[in-house]
C-alpha cells in the first residue's frame, strides 16, 4: 500500500492501492517510524540488519549488497547489476566523464512513484547510500550516480500528460526537455525548460531553471503548479502553493535537499516557430561592437527575445559569439538590429522549432570529455564584460594549445527585471535575487578537456579566471553572492550562497519532511546544507 495525500485532483502515477487523505494536517514523520514496518505494509518483508538503528541514519556502503539483493528480488527486470552485459553502456550514457566514472552497485530503473518509494525505504532500512539520474547532465562525479551505493535511474517516468484543458503539462521526471518539446509542440505549445535537448526535467527545474522565456514567464521553477514528491518515509506528497507552501517554496531552487520529485505538473503556453540560432564575430575586429549590443539589449530587453554571449577562443582565435532567440519567427525582430549589423564569421540563425534549437545547442556539447562548470554572478555591467574578456584572453593564451580537447567557454547571460517579477508568483522562490537590483548578468565558465591528467592545471585555470572576476567584481562594486545551483562547481557552497535567510529557511524545511536528514546523508551527491561538495582544491578555494 502506498500512503499518498492529494489536493487539486492531481492523479497519481502510482499502480499499487493507496490511501488518500481528504484533508491535509501539517506534516510530520513519526517519531517511531520504522522502514522496516514501512515495507512490510507494503508487503516486502527485510530482516533487521546488524549495526543499523531505525531511528539513526548513517551512511555505510556495508550493507549495499543486502540493499542491491533486496531490490533485485522485487523488481528483477529493473535492476541492472555491476559487470551485467548493458552496465558499462548505461554508464556511458552521462554527458560529463567525471559522472560516468562512478560505479553504482547496481541500477535501479523504477516504473511507478511506488517503486521510487520502496527503493527510499530500502536505503533507509539498509543505510545504502544512492543517487538519482534524470537526465544526467550534471558535470560532477556522483552528481546522479552513486559510486558504490545504488543509482535510481527515472529514464521510465517519461510521461507528458496533459491536462483536459491543455493548461497543465504532468512530466514525469525522466524526461528529456527534447522529448517534452517535441510532443507539446504537436499541440501547438510549449513550457519553459532547458535549452539543450538532453537536459533532464528533474535537475534543471530543481536548480532554478534559466531559459529562453525567463523574461516573460521566469524560470522552469516558476511555472510548476505541483510537484509529487517521495519522501523520507516513502509517503507520495502531492506539493503546490495550497497544499504545503512550505515546501513547495523550498522545491523552486532549493534542489534534491527535501525528497525526491516524480512529477512536474509545469504551466504550458501557446509556442510555434521561433527564429533562432548563433552568431559568431572576430573579438580583435568587433569586440567593442558585439559587447556594447549584448548591453544594450540588457538595458533595453524585449520580453520576447533571450540572448547570451561567449569568450571563446576556435583554432587560435579570439571569438564572441551571440545566441539570438525570438519567439515569433521573425528574423528582422527589431532587438537584435545591432547583432544584424556587424560582419559575423558564422551565422546559424533560421526559423525552426524549439526543439530544433536545443538539438543545435545538445550538438556543441559532446558527451565522452571532462567538464567542469564555475558560476559567479553580478549586477549588470558593460565595463565588466570588456574588462573579463581580455583577462581571460590574456590568461588562456599561454596555455590554449597545451591541454588536449581543450575548450573553454565562458558565457554572460542576463537577468532581466521582468523575470525577476515573474519570479514573485505564488509565494516566490528560494532564491535571492532581487528586483530592484535587475539587471543582474550570470557568468558560467564551461570548460571541457579530454585527460585526466590535466585535471589540475586546467580546473586551476578556472579557479584562477574566475578568483579574478569576483576580486574584480567586488572591487567594482557589482559582485552579487549567489551561485546558480545547475553552473555551480563542487568548490562552491551553492546554498550558502542563498543568504542567511534563506539558507535557514531552506534548512528548517528540510528538517521538518526530513528530520532524520536521509536526502542529505543517504543522498550525499550535488549541493547540500553541509556546504561546497569538495572543500578542498586547486587555485581559489569556494570563490
Amino acid at each position: 500500500m502506498i500512503i499518498s495525500r492529494s489536493t487539486l485532483g492531481f492523479a497519481l502515477l502510482a499502480t499499487m492501492p493507496e490511501v488518500i487523505s481528504t484533508s491535509i494536517p501539517p506534516y510530520s514523520e513519526p517519531t517511531d517510524f520504522d522502514p522496516i514496518a514501512a515495507l512490510a505494509v507494503r508487503g516486502i518483508s527485510v530482516e533487521e540488519l546488524p549495526d543499523t538503528s531505525p531511528h539513526i541514519i548513517t551512511a555505510s556502503y556495508k550493507n549495499c549488497t543486502a540493499a542491491v539483493s533486496k531490490l533485485a528480488s522485487i523488481y528483477s527486470n529493473q535492476v541492472t547489476l555491476l559487470g551485467a552485459p548493458d552496465y558499462d553502456p548505461w554508464r556511458a550514457e552521462f554527458w560529463s566523464k567525471y559522472q560516468e566514472s562512478a560505479k553504482p552497485a547496481c541500477i535501479f530503473r523504477p516504473k511507478t512513484s511506488g517503486d521510487v518509494a520502496v527503493a527510499v525505504l530500502i536505503s533507509r532500512w539498509s543505510s545504502c547510500p544512492f543517487a538519482v539520474k534524470s537526465g544526467g547532465h550534471a558535470a560532477m562525479k556522483g552528481a546522479s550516480s552513486s559510486d558504490g551505493g545504488v543509482t535510481i535511474d527515472l529514464v521510465n517516468l517519461n510521461g507528458v500528460d496533459l491536462s483536459e484543458d491543455k493548461k497543465i503539462a504532468r512530466l514525469g521526471s525522466g524526461n528529456t526537455w527534447y522529448k517534452v518539446y517535441t510532443t507539446l509542440e504537436k499541440e501547438g505549445l510549449a513550457a519553459v525548460g532547458g535549452r539543450a535537448a538532453d537536459i533532464g526535467v528533474g535537475g534543471f527545474t530543481l536548480g532554478g531553471g534559466i531559459s529562453f522565456f525567463a523574461s516573460i514567464y521566469g524560470w522552469g521553477c516558476d511555472n510548476v503548479a505541483n510537484y509529487e514528491v517521495i519522501t523520507a518515509t516513502g509517503e507520495i506528497l502531492q506539493v503546490n502553493y495550497q497544499s504545503f507552501p512550505d515546501l513547495y517554496w523550498a522545491l523552486r531552487g532549493g534542489g534534491a535537499n527535501f525528497g525526491i520529485v516524480t512529477r512536474f505538473d509545469v504551466e504550458t503556453f501557446e509556442q510555434g516557430d521561433i527564429f533562432a540560432g548563433g552568431l559568431a564575430y572576430n573579438y580583435t575586429a568587433h569586440g567593442p561592437a558585439v559587447i556594447n549590443a549584448f548591453s544594450k539589449f540588457a538595458s533595453n530587453p524585449d520580453p520576447k527575445a533571450a540572448t547570451w554571449l561567449v569568450v571563446a577562443n576556435r583554432q587560435g582565435t579570439d571569438l564572441l559569439s551571440t545566441l539570438t532567440m525570438y519567439r515569433e519567427p521573425n528574423p528582422e525582430a527589431p532587438v537584435f538590429r545591432d547583432y544584424r549589423e556587424i560582419p559575423a564569421l558564422s551565422n546559424s540563425t533560421k526559423i525552426r522549432t524549439l526543439a530544433d534549437m536545443t538539438e543545435q545547442i545538445r550538438s556543441t556539447n559532446p558527451k565522452g570529455l571532462r567538464e567542469m562548470y564555475w558560476t559567479h554572478t553580478f549586477k549588470f555591467s558593460k565595463d565588466f564584460i570588456t574588462w573579463f574578456a581580455k583577462m581571460f584572453f590574456d590568461e588562456l593564451r599561454p596555455v590554449q594549445e597545451k591541454y588536449q580537447g581543450h575548450l573553454p567557454s565562458p558565457v554572460f547571460q542576463i537577468i532581466t527585471k521582468d523575470c525577476l517579477a515573474r519570479m514573485s508568483r505564488n509565494g516566490g522562490n528560494a532564491l535571492p535575487l532581487k528586483e530592484e537590483e535587475a539587471p543582474y548578468m550570470n557568468l558560467i565558465y564551461s570548460c571541457m578537456w579530454q585527460n585526466e591528467a590535466d585535471d589540475g592545471a586546467v580546473i586551476g585555470l578556472i579557479a584562477k579566471v574566475m578568483g579574478k572576476a569576483v576580486e574584480e567584481g567586488k572591487g567594482r562594486g557589482i559582485f552579487v553572492d549567489y551561485v546558480y545551483m545547475n553552473y555551480g562547481s563542487e568548490y562552491q557552497d551553492v546554498l550558502g550562497s542563498y543568504g542567511q535567510e534563506n539558507f535557514g529557511r531552506l534548512k528548517g524545511i528540510a528538517k521538518k519532511y526530513d528530520p532524520r536528514g536521509l536526502f542529505q546523508l543517504l543522498m550525499p551527491g550535488y549541493f547540500k546544507f553541509s556546504g561546497a561538495p569538495k572543500k578542498e582544491g586547486p587555485g581559489v578555494i569556494n570563490v
